[in-house]
């Protein structure tokens, strides 16, 4: 297996723009993430069930009417309407979670989320004019500018918004993500220099929160249209729900007795290809990768593309086919070339959380729901383009299962 890489590619504009992973910032951000594993490892499945759990009913008991309800995809699975479940998630350690976040900001972070990832998406060729000429395209109006205004606010946003916590702090009574990175920032003053400053720790929650809920609400949007696209799939999916999970509360437990849904939750993530292009990376050192001489601070991209739609590891690589990731006899089946969370060290640092929330949203709106397409609709697979890379608009009906 060999993963594409393009060299020396400048940044693109694509909406948030906050996740700068090249030369220094990289290391400023990897540096944090010891302290971003807390949100993934610090605490048990446990309480994430719970919480999780309480705040989809919640989710299902807002979007849906007890009759058939038609929707657009983007309204059901918009960033912010995982933002609600997600930021609940985050609050504070008595309640299971990390970040302390007041209920009143979660619109105003969704919406800042939404509208970079929206205008992202119609800024079409802008986004390769800024990529080759940016000396020249940051003078001329356009939508690129109103996204990088965008990520600005938000970013001042947060900034705003949970620096105010260092007034509150207590070695003794650590609360959440925040105080932890205070804690850390201290410890680490005297050192010169450090990447545990005011500025990385709001790139670090810009990270957390924009990375996070808009690639969760898009793999979902491609779940969901999928599901519709191949019904005989969500039959198959929710046949499994009902024998190991009934009209139980999923658990992220239940997860190792249910190969065919983990199956198609990884082939939607295959197919979805939601960063095709993954994050860019830099050499931190003059490197030479198969005969090519890459002086230090080069840019580096690995094509996830090249490796989720790799033929040699994929039947069927251009198509939707769970059986991708099952064996001979139904059980499910690791590929080493199933990499939607890039690989090594830098990895997604989200990466277990993600499973956690997919597995669960995904299960718990198909043991409630069967999804259709609106009568006469056709069902477009080609995807979009967006801060990741939606499926395009699509109508929706969710009919109740009895």
């Amino acid at each position: 297996m060999e993963c594409l890489i393009a060299i020396n590619t400048p940044l693109f504009l694509t909406g948030a723009v906050a996740l700068k992973t090249c030369g220094k910032a990289l290391c400023e951000h990897l540096g944090c993430l010891l302290v971003l594993k807390c949100v993934t490892y610090a605490q048990s499945t446990s309480p994430f069930n719970l919480s999780i759990s309480l705040h989809m009913e919640l989710l299902l008991n807002g979007l849906f009417r007890p009759c058939t309800f038609k929707a657009t995809i983007e309204s059901v699975m918009s960033p912010y309407r995982v933002s609600v479940v997600a930021v609940k998630l985050f609050r504070n350690k008595c309640n299971g979670s990390f970040l302390p976040v007041d209920g009143a900001m979660i619109p105003e972070m969704g919406d800042k989320i939404s509208l970079m990832s929206m205008e992202s998406s119609v800024l079409g060729i802008q986004k390769m004019l800024y990529n080759t000429y940016q000396s020249v395209m940051r003078w001329l109006p356009g939508g690129h500018k109103t996204v990088n205004r965008n990520a600005t606010e938000m970013r001042q946003f947060i900034t705003g918004t949970f620096t105010k916590y260092k007034d509150q702090l207590d070695a003794n009574d650590q609360r959440n993500l925040i105080d932890a990175f205070f804690i850390k920032q201290q410890e680490e003053k005297s050192k010169s220099p450090t990447y545990f400053h005011d500025k990385n720790l709001t790139n670090v929650i810009t990270n957390l929160f924009s990375a996070g809920m808009e690639t969760t609400s898009t793999t979902l949007r491609w779940g969901l249209l999928l599901m519709m696209k191949y019904p005989e799939i969500q039959k198959d999916v929710q046949d499994e729900i009902d024998k190991v999970i009934g009209s139980a509360v999923p658990q992220t437990e239940h997860r190792k007795k249910m190969p065919y849904t983990d199956a198609v939750i990884h082939e939607i993530q295959r197919f979805g290809n939601i960063v095709p292009s993954n994050i860019p990376h830099a050499t931190t050192q003059d490197v030479t990768f198969k005969g090519y001489f890459l002086p230090k601070g080069t840019y580096v991209i690995p094509l996830l593309a090249s490796v989720l739609r790799d033929e040699d590891h994929f039947e069927k690589p251009d198509e939707f086919y769970p059986q991708h990731f099952l064996d001979s006899k139904g059980n499910f089946l690791k590929k080493e070339a199933f990499l939607p969370f890039s690989a090594g060290k830098r990895s997604c640092a989200g990466e277990n959380l993600a499973k956690m929330e997919l597995f669960l949203f995904f299960t718990r709106l198909l043991q409630n729901f069967t999804f259709q397409a609106p009568f006469g609709a056709k069902l477009d697979l080609t995807p979009a383009v967006g801060f990741t890379t939606p499926p395009m608009r699509h109508e929706m009906c969710a009919v109740p299962r009895t």
